[in-house]
């Protein structure tokens, strides 16, 4: 039910482990050929080089920082998810 894998994280230069729930083949493509424009290697709100979680329906990458505020908005503003660690469905 769990997928591990480790990914590259070009802006990072490292390699770390990533643990994904449920997230299939295309959903993964997807988010691979997304975080390929550098503008999605950044926080939207910041600019830090850290964008593991998500706007939904805003389409934007947040940092840990901007994601805890912008769940403070509400989901009607901002409906925030981890791209690791949350469950994503396709795409």
């Amino acid at each position: 039910k769990f997928k591990i894998i480790f990914a590259k994280l070009q802006h990072l230069n490292k390699f770390v482990l990533v643990k994904i729930l449920n997230m299939d083949d295309n959903t993964k493509q997807t988010f691979d050929e997304l975080f390929k424009d550098s503008d999605n290697n950044y926080c939207f709100e910041c600019g830090a080089p850290s964008n593991h979680w998500a706007s939904v329906n805003n389409g934007i990458f947040l940092c840990l920082n901007c994601s805890g505020l912008h769940r403070g908005f509400g989901v009607n503003i901002s409906f925030v998810r981890s791209v690791t660690m949350d469950p994503w469905s396709d795409l």
